[in-house]
């Protein structure tokens, strides 16, 4: 059996958040950075840019910012399979958020005062284990 090692961005990429790689697990870390919808989505874009579409990209955590939303961006890491996202100011789970990020089975969203999810939110082909 053959370990791939994954590889982060440069730092200026991500920056201010934290990229981390073991094996081909790779976790970008935006946790207590006082982040906006708009400043993780840039973040998000650099990566993606950065790294391309096929991102290995497996674990977000966006805990303890600003986000009153999960950002689209989030659809374009098809291998992402956790999403951290505890302790913001996100009121709603919009259609699509999820798309193509399939192999999502962790979702954490404590601390946040979600009122409407809507229709799509969670598609049913969403590999879900474990939502909070």
């Amino acid at each position: 059996m053959t370990i791939q090692t994954a590889t982060c961005p440069a730092p200026s990429v991500v920056k201010p958040c934290n990229c981390s790689a073991i094996g081909n697990i790779i976790a970008l870390n935006c946790d207590n950075k006082d982040l906006t919808d708009s400043a993780i989505s840039a973040i998000l874009r650099n990566y993606t840019t950065a790294m391309g579409f096929s991102s290995n990209l497996t674990e977000l955590n966006l805990n303890n910012n600003q986000l009153t939303k999960l950002p689209s961006e989030v659809g374009f890491f098809s291998r992402l399979s956790g999403l951290f996202a505890n302790y913001n100011q996100i009121t709603q789970l919009t259609s699509g958020t999820f798309d193509p990020a399939t192999k999502l089975n962790y979702l954490t969203l404590m601390g946040n005062k979600i009122k409407t999810i809507a229709p799509g939110a969670l598609p049913s082909e969403l590999l879900l284990s474990s939502i909070h």
